[in-house]
């Protein structure tokens, strides 16, 4: 009797570790598939693509039109090689609708380059877009005056009013944000990165060979309290006021 008894309590003790096993796996699989949603579809950028479909089966030829397509919290891969027109500048992922995206070069900041061809700068994000990343890419040739009057900033990318953005292992250089028009509050400064009342995080950035009236490498204004990490600064020109910063 008394070995049945504990032939009983071991099976009655099998039974529950089985039952525990399996709830735990269920827990995980619902983990996983809520990570995976979390992570977003991909949309994909190719300098040979064409701005049509979802850019999801076929890659797509421009950042502005994969956008378009992208849904909060996707991902925007773009190829190596060298992107360049009015697609991939000028973007504002925020006024679009579009929180939390990722926009990622897939071979790194060594391979991946958005040109700005001086058509004005490469992203504005501001709390609207969320907690959007920049990542794994070279931004060049940014100006300022390409953009509209009031807005001549931050021929890189701008962050304004509670952008929480996240920009990492990113190359800016040649950014022209100079004028012989002197003007105090905000126009002519942020060569390559303007903040404004952001709370951004930057770190592995390199910033070089841009210039500004003032701040050609940062410039900072309001209440700002955005953090810099593992960055390099070389050779930002301050035509009047800031080189650097």
């Amino acid at each position: 009797a008394q070995a049945n008894g504990s032939r009983s309590a071991a099976t009655k003790s099998s039974r529950k570790d089985s039952l525990e096993m399996r709830m735990a796996c269920r827990w995980l699989v619902v983990a996983v598939s809520i990570a995976a949603l979390a992570r977003g579809e991909v949309r994909y950028v190719e300098t040979s693509g064409l701005d049509i479909g979802a850019c999801s089966a076929a890659p797509c030829a421009s950042l502005r039109y994969a956008i378009s397509q992208a849904a909060s919290g996707d991902i925007v891969e773009l190829g190596p090689g060298t992107h360049t027109g009015s697609g991939n500048c000028n973007l504002d992922p925020g006024a679009a609708g579009k929180v939390g995206l990722t926009i990622r070069g897939r071979e790194g900041r060594d391979g991946t380059v958005v040109d700005l061809g001086q058509q004005g700068r490469f992203l504005r994000l501001d709390e609207t877009a969320g907690e959007t990343r920049v990542e794994d890419l070279t931004v060049i040739n940014g100006f300022c005056l390409a953009l509209p009057s009031g807005s001549r900033y931050g021929a890189g990318i701008a962050m304004e009013i509670n952008s929480t953005a996240r920009l990492a292992r990113l190359a800016l250089s040649a950014m022209d944000c100079a004028s012989s028009e002197i003007i105090f509050g905000g126009e002519y400064s942020g060569g390559a990165l303007f903040l404004r009342s952001a709370r951004a995080l930057i770190s592995d950035v390199l910033v070089s060979g841009n210039r500004a009236n003032h701040g050609a490498g940062v410039a900072c204004w309001g209440e700002e309290s955005s953090r810099f990490e593992d960055s390099v600064f070389d050779h930002n020109e301050g035509t009047e006021w800031a080189g650097t910063i």
